[in-house]
């Protein structure tokens, strides 16, 4: 698993400003999820939503994955790898 320690800083106040912006369940799609650590936590965090790790990288979705597997989080789906640099990007989600 990859690890950033920026990511672990951070994640505190990402989660803050999520608490007052996600609605209570859905959908959220995370574009360039790297390591995996924020949306594994996010996941634990809020687990009446379905997360949707997405990057480009093969290393990264590997890394998400792991994460996944590591904290047993049903409410995260695989890692996509879409590159939404494409103007049909959002094909395969929808």
């Amino acid at each position: 698993m990859l690890f950033a320690p920026s990511a672990e800083r951070n994640f505190a106040p990402i989660t803050r400003a999520l608490e007052q912006a996600l609605p209570s369940q859905g959908r959220v799609l995370e574009v360039a999820s790297g390591t995996g650590q924020h949306i594994a936590g996010l996941a634990a965090r809020f687990p009446a939503i379905e997360w949707i790790p997405n990057d480009i990288d093969r290393q990264a979705r590997r890394s998400v994955a792991a994460y996944k597997a590591r904290q047993g989080l049903d409410n995260m789906a695989e890692p996509l790898g879409l590159d939404v640099s494409k103007a049909d990007w959002f094909q395969p989600v929808t």
